[in-house]
């Protein structure tokens, strides 16, 4: 078995790669929504949902991958769950889900009921 060779304070292996000074000073990316179509500003998993949803639940899911808005991430979580179906939302059965108390579209939906 050969020796291992001692390295100096700063010295490297010979097979460790450096990344370039260009990657580790890049901001990440910080999926901030854009107005633009190609969805340019998300990563590939949030475009494809993006591109599978709605056009009436776009809107949404931009807001929420923008990261202000809680109860965008939340209305958009209840919608990819259950296929884009505001209703479905509404009548879900998954008690298990930690989100359940906090499913939207539960108030303004029993006042058009009770109308």
């Amino acid at each position: 078995m050969e020796p291992v060779p001692s390295l100096k304070d700063g010295q490297r292996p010979a097979n460790f790669a450096e990344e370039s000074s260009q990657d580790r000073t890049a901001a990440p990316d910080k999926g901030v929504a854009h107005t633009q179509t190609g969805f340019g500003g998300f990563n590939p998993r949030q475009r494809a949902i993006l591109e599978e949803a709605p056009t009436t639940c776009r809107g949404i899911l931009e807001r929420a991958y923008g990261g202000k808005s809680k109860a965008a991430a939340l209305k958009a979580f209840c919608l990819h769950c259950v296929g884009y179906i505001r209703a479905d939302v509404r009548d879900c059965t998954s008690y298990g889900c930690p989100l359940h108390p906090y499913r939207p579209y539960q108030q303004d939906d029993e006042a058009e009921d009770a109308e």
